[in-house]
């Protein structure tokens, strides 16, 4: 009967397509094959003769969404129809958990359908099992013939227990899903009963809804294709061929080798095909466990490719957020669960959810440790993985609980390197997740451990640029200093002259208003030299009335080109009559500049495009200058998105320096993200009187 493996939480069970010869056992078997996720069958693997002309029995390993932690194996098996392999079919009867009979329409085949039902009770029986107490589906197959049994004639004749029966025409997949799911839902509604796995499945209702969640997750759901549409070529399939007894000269053989009577004797035949048939089930579920065995080596294989794959596009400058989200999505899938999150810690200490898969908050953030200590700051300092499901006592109850009825499992994994901690890997295991064998959190702290080095790797990359764009600045700001410094006197010398010509009697009015033109530009000069002076030297310039309409042209004209190439558009607009502000243009120019590349940076990783408008206008005594952009109405559209930690502390800083700017100058700031809508900086500067 059903296999149950506790310690690696797998339940593997055994279903029998059962029937006459050429009903289109096989034929279902492959539509299964077809229309699996590719994640979620193996090869379909045939026991033939010698010469490739009678199929001892076909296999088709099937893995499905698991139940309450227990990941669902199934051996999908159609056993041959010929009379020669009687003692084949009744060999793989046993410990059979469900059977589905494939009745074949065609009414000159009526007799053979009835003996074959009378051949398979008597089986169970030998085998020492209860007809009554195997659940059964019918399926009434090739129903496109032109001379077919009427269906409740076969139903009447052939389901006498009331079991759910289905039409099917194999060769068009129409009736093949629909088959398995009934034969899924009665195989686990079995289960429930005898063996106590997933005990709400007793619930026909609870049964009808998870079988169609299950038949999602786990096939093609499309439809049948066109009838004029030719038939999908069959699954690749591994054979496996055996010499048949007919063939056997005498002496030869296991008959032989044990003494038995020649092979041409019935009895001895029909023993010889029993152990041919038994052997060929052995070697061909050993070949299912070990292919099943060299997917999950492949598997993971893949995930650690994908560690490398994820250093080098984050030392290639790529943006984080979206590369380590499809990275979390990906070892979540090969898991089961839609929930997980990524934590990293900050340079200061604390814990930052920076990938939220299937979350919207971190429960694991909100627990505290037996201790009393912030549970999340526990786990990463123990450096030890944790794997807790829900009937188990243990520091990660209050997360499980706090995630919801749905979970019945955490796994959290440590990053660490040699150096320090990193962060955590947490997975929130839901029913149709299988919890984590030994080998596989083994694998999971490998992955943690690489993807932990990749990030320290791609962090100290990232400080470097930016220390690097820092100095960068600093020497360009020095050089402009420098320059200012040494243009000082020329400045001078060029007010001194354009007086004393503007002075002279017999300079002609037109002369003068242009001397008095540059007079002025020359004060713009000089007042800005001096503001500069006065920031290298960490003084702020005192304010004087500044028009904000040149500093808006100048910032539209400057950036507009680089954002609208970014796909992001940009807007700025001055209401009419706008008094000046109390404020020094040049620190307030950087100020509005580095709030508008904040904003612009927000949008990094996205991949729609974006707006950012910058608008003032009169609020009393005062001028409002409103900075907004949708980056945020864009993230929400994309499920959840959260800055890489360094760039968010970048952005910080940026925004502390403006506001510093801001305050300074008797000026408030507040910002706010407004659902649906966006993010807005609001700066309220003092009018000039």
């Amino acid at each position: 009967m059903v296999d149950i493996n506790h310690r690696d939480k797998f339940v593997r069970a055994k279903i029998i397509y059962y029937g006459p010869a050429a009903g289109g056992k096989t034929t279902n078997l492959q539509v299964l094959h077809h229309r699996a996720h590719p994640d979620r069958k193996l090869e379909l693997v045939s026991v033939n003769t010698a010469q490739d002309r009678t199929i001892l029995f076909d296999l088709l390993p099937l893995k499905t969404p698991a139940f309450r932690s227990y990941e669902l194996r199934f051996q999908v098996i159609a056993v041959p129809g010929q009379r020669l392999y009687a003692a084949t079919r009744k060999m793989l009867l046993k410990g059979v958990d469900c059977v589905v009979f494939v009745a074949n329409s065609a009414t000159d085949r009526w007799t053979e359908n009835l003996e074959s039902l009378k051949e398979m009770t008597n089986y169970l029986l030998e085998n020492g099992l209860e007809p009554g107490s195997i659940p059964i589906v019918f399926q009434y197959n090739k129903r496109d013939l032109p001379y077919t049994t009427d269906v409740k004639v076969m139903d009447r004749a052939l389901n006498a227990r009331g079991s759910e029966s289905f039409t099917a025409v194999g060769t068009r997949e129409e009736g093949v899903l629909e088959t398995f799911a009934a034969v899924l839902r009665r195989t686990m509604m079995e289960l429930s009963s005898r063996y106590r796995i997933g005990e709400t499945l007793r619930d026909p209702r609870r049964a009808m809804e998870w079988t169609e969640k299950t038949m999602r997750e786990a096939f093609s759901m499309d439809g049948p294709p066109p009838a004029d549409r030719e038939p999908p070529e069959p699954p690749p399939t591994t054979v496996v061929r055996v010499s048949s007894p007919s063939t056997l000269a005498p002496g030869a053989g296991p008959a032989a080798a044990s003494g038995a009577a020649h092979p041409k004797d019935p009895k001895a035949v029909e023993a010889l095909v029993e152990s041919y048939a038994e052997a060929a089930s052995d070697l061909a579920g050993a070949m299912a466990a070990l292919r099943e065995e060299r997917d999950d080596v492949k598997r993971r294989l893949e995930d650690l490719y994908g560690v490398t794959e994820v250093a080098g596009k984050l030392l290639a400058g790529e943006k984080a957020e979206p590369l380590l989200g499809r990275f979390l999505e990906r070892i979540s899938k090969g898991l089961g669960t839609s929930t997980a999150s990524l934590t990293l810690q900050r340079p200061d200490g604390r814990l930052e959810s920076v990938i939220l898969y299937g979350l919207v908050a971190e429960p694991v953030h909100a627990c505290l440790s037996p201790g009393g200590r912030p549970l999340a700051s526990a786990l990463l300092e123990s450096g030890k993985p944790y794997l807790q499901t829900y009937d188990q006592a243990g520091p990660l109850s209050e997360a499980i609980d706090r995630a919801g009825e749905g979970c019945v499992g955490l796994a959290v994994i440590p990053m660490k390197t040699a150096g320090r901690p990193v962060g955590l890997l947490s997975f929130y295991l839901g029913q149709e997740s299988a919890i984590p064998n030994r080998q596989t959190m083994e694998h999971l702290q490998q992955v943690a451990w690489g993807l932990g080095m990749a990030l320290e790797v791609a962090t100290g990359a990232l400080v470097t640029h930016q220390l690097e764009k820092s100095l960068q600045s600093s020497f360009a700001g020095e050089a402009a200093e420098q320059a200012l410094r040494a243009s000082a006197s020329a400045v001078s010398e060029l007010a001194v002259v354009a007086a004393r010509q503007r002075s002279r009697s017999d300079v002609p009015s037109w002369l003068a208003s242009d001397i008095e033109t540059i007079e002025r530009a020359l004060s713009v000069i000089d007042k800005n030299r001096r503001s500069v002076s006065d920031i290298a030297s960490a003084r702020f310039p005192d304010p004087a009335p500044t028009p904000l309409a040149p500093i808006f042209e100048d910032m539209k004209a400057e950036l507009e080109g680089p954002l609208s190439a970014a796909g992001i558009r940009f807007d700025m607009e001055v209401k009419p009559d706008l008094p000046p502000v109390l404020a020094n243009s040049v620190l307030l120019r950087a100020a509005l500049r580095r709030v508008v590349e904040s904003a612009r940076s927000s949008f990094d990783g996205l991949p729609h495009s974006g707006v950012i408008k910058v608008f003032a206008q009169p609020a009393g005594r005062a001028v409002r200058i409103s900075v907004f952009d949708n980056s945020a109405l864009l993230k929400e559209q994309g499920g959840p998105y959260v800055r890489w930690p360094i760039e968010r502390r970048v952005q910080a800083v940026s925004y502390a320096l403006a506001r510093a700017v801001i305050e300074q100058y008797q000026g408030q700031w507040a910002a706010e993200t407004r659902e649906g809508k966006g993010t807005i900086v609001f700066i309220l500067l003092p009018a000039a009187e």
